[in-house]
Parts: C-alpha cells; structure tokens; sequence
C-alpha cells in the first residue's frame, strides 16, 4: 500500500483573533508524527490560506 494523504484543519474564531494560542491542530500534528510509520510532509505551510 502506498502513501495515504491525511489532512489536519482545525477552526477557531478565538485562536484567530489571539485571544488564546491554538494547540488543537499542532497537538494532532505531533500525534500524528509520533504514530504515523511514514513521515508527514506537508501539504500547505500552517496558517496558509
């Protein structure tokens, strides 16, 4: 089986606005990277678009 592409895309009004540092999308992203066998390569810088 070949590489599966996953997509991590958190929303937060709040985190946006700073009025708190979102941890949700870059706390999946390390779990991610610790389970996965294959190294993640990312698709989009964080926070583009």
């Amino acid at each position: 089986m070949g590489a599966v592409p996953i997509g991590v895309v958190t929303v937060s009004d709040r985190a946006s606005q700073g009025v708190y540092v979102d941890r949700g999308g870059p706390g999946i992203e390390a779990e991610l990277h610790r389970i996965l066998v294959t190294p993640l390569a990312p698709a989009a810088p964080a926070g583009a678009g």
